[in-house]
């Protein structure tokens, strides 16, 4: 996925943008959710899943981005700018993070697992990507492994009759674990199979498989694939999440839900394969720190870019995430609030701004 792609995303999704009255609609997001992905654009809806849940979720994201565990230092202010006009701040700790750590929300897994259909595939290798439980027993996850992605969405039972694939000519009935599907071909090589609703809540999945698998790989491989307690499963999930689905979905979920505001036309998402830590205050620190930087960015540009700029470094004092992390401590929002008033109202040079944005990123 591009960055440019990844942005107007964010942009369609974002519950706060002008212009937006109508809520998400849920069997609109079950019909495109069931369209056919192509490759590496497999779990791109993370960011759309969670806008339907308030948002997100994902962030997102999702997107793919393999990291370490330990986030990048802050540099000290150059000598562009007074040392007093940029606060000391409490950053929270950068130090790696135990295994124990994550990004992924208990809330999110717990919802996931309790909803969900619980898939363990029996190939051992398999990484979650992305995870997004967005509504009513209803959402999407995704896997990979080298070159080879599986892409998943379960929805309720009122939405099976819309979704069998049973009555299709090509249909053929395969065994999911101890369960029941029904596979088709929707092309470009790729297969999917739409498990019949579980016995209880009627939940039911469709689980697709892209290049990589021949059907009869695909086939073999679901028929080793287990379900099991929701207990398992939230060990399995957060013994085998990626920090990509987990950086990538959350990142989508806060620009989405306007706990920091979406990010300039020139973002390019890749930015956030620099966030190298699993502790989630650690990392909405440094994706706070980068998005300002970007919107400072904005400003050196002059013209209209100014304009727009300004509209939301002037706001920067009512960011939420900022107003979040000052209750766990941190002076972020102390820091950020001082600089954007000097840049917006304090009439700072271009090279000031563009000290300020090193301070910070």
């Amino acid at each position: 996925m591009t960055g440019k792609s990844y942005d107007q995303m964010l942009r369609d999704a974002d519950p706060y943008r002008s212009g937006l009255a109508v809520a998400p609609d849920e069997e609109l997001l079950g019909q495109i959710l069931a369209e056919p992905q192509t490759p590496r654009t497999f779990y791109r809806l993370a960011v759309v899943g969670v806008a339907a849940a308030v948002l997100v979720a994902a962030v997102g994201v999702a997107v793919a981005l393999n990291r370490t565990s330990a986030a990048p230092p802050v540099p000290a202010a150059p000598s562009a700018v007074p040392s007093s006009a940029v606060p000391t701040e409490a950053v929270p700790s950068q130090a790696a993070p135990p295994a124990s750590s994550s990004l992924l929300e208990p809330e999110k897994v717990q919802k996931a697992a309790q909803e969900g259909p619980r898939f363990v595939f029996g190939e051992p290798g398999w990484k979650i990507i992305h995870l997004e439980p967005f509504g009513d027993h209803m959402g999407e996850m995704a896997w990979e492994k080298g070159d080879r992605m599986i892409n998943s969405s379960w929805f309720p039972k009122k939405e099976y009759d819309g979704r069998r694939s049973d009555k299709d000519k090509s249909a053929e009935k395969v065994k999911v674990g101890d369960q029941t599907g029904w596979i088709v071909t929707l092309g470009l090589g790729q297969d999917r199979v739409t498990t019949e609703p579980r016995p209880g809540d009627g939940v039911f999945a469709t689980i697709d498989g892209g290049p990589g698998f021949t059907r009869a790989q695909f086939k073999a491989f679901l028929a080793e694939t287990r379900v099991v307690s929701v207990e398992e499963w939230i060990a399995e999930a957060n013994g085998t999440v990626t920090r990509e689905g987990e950086a990538g979905d959350r990142a989508a979920r806060i620009f989405a839900e306007g706990d920091l505001p979406g990010p300039p036309q020139n973002w390019d998402h890749d930015v956030v394969r620099t966030i190298t830590t699993g502790d989630a205050v650690a990392f909405d620190t440094t994706l706070t720190k980068l998005t300002t930087c970007a919107w400072l960015a904005e400003w050196n540009k002059g013209g209209a870019a100014r304009t727009e700029a300004g509209k939301v470094l002037k706001n920067s004092r009512n960011w939420p995430l900022l107003t979040d992390l000052e209750s766990r401590g941190s002076d972020l929002r102390k820091t950020i609030t001082r600089i954007t008033d000097d840049v917006v109202n304090g009439g700072a040079t271009e090279a000031e701004v563009e000290a300020y944005r090193k301070s910070l990123c």
